[in-house]
């Protein structure tokens, strides 16, 4: 198979590697008894998403973005490539205290991280394979 092929077939597997991971990194870091927010603030991170998708900001789950190339190497040739970009943070114009603010952007941050690391295993797993 060519690279571009490769390439286009990773793109059209990216949708489902982010909605894998993100239902797997939701469920660890937001569910039972080792959440990394209680429910207040879980709620409140929920209601900080939900007026911002209705201001038409977007949403604060979507700012980790990925994007699938062609790399070329010089020793090993054109290969196939992933690159995660972004951090989901509050907006500046959220108002919440100082305490809160860095608790949701902590967990955001940890949020962010672990799915780039599931989505990239996936890919690894995919060009092994």
């Amino acid at each position: 198979m060519s690279v571009e092929e490769r390439v286009n077939e990773a793109e059209e597997r990216l949708e489902d590697w982010i909605r894998n991971a993100v239902e797997e990194t939701q469920q660890e870091l937001f569910e039972g008894s080792d959440a990394i927010l209680d429910d207040e603030e879980l709620k409140e991170l929920s209601r900080i998403d939900q007026k911002m998708k209705e201001s038409g900001e977007g949403s604060l789950w979507a700012d980790v973005e990925y994007q699938i190339y062609r790399s070329t190497d010089e020793g090993d040739g054109d290969s196939v490539a992933l690159d995660t970009f972004g951090v989901p943070r509050l907006p500046d114009d959220v108002d919440v205290d100082d305490d809160l603010r860095e608790t949701l952007n902590e967990a955001l941050s940890e949020y962010g991280v672990e799915l780039s690391n599931r989505v990239e295993r996936q890919f690894e797993s995919w060009l092994e394979s």
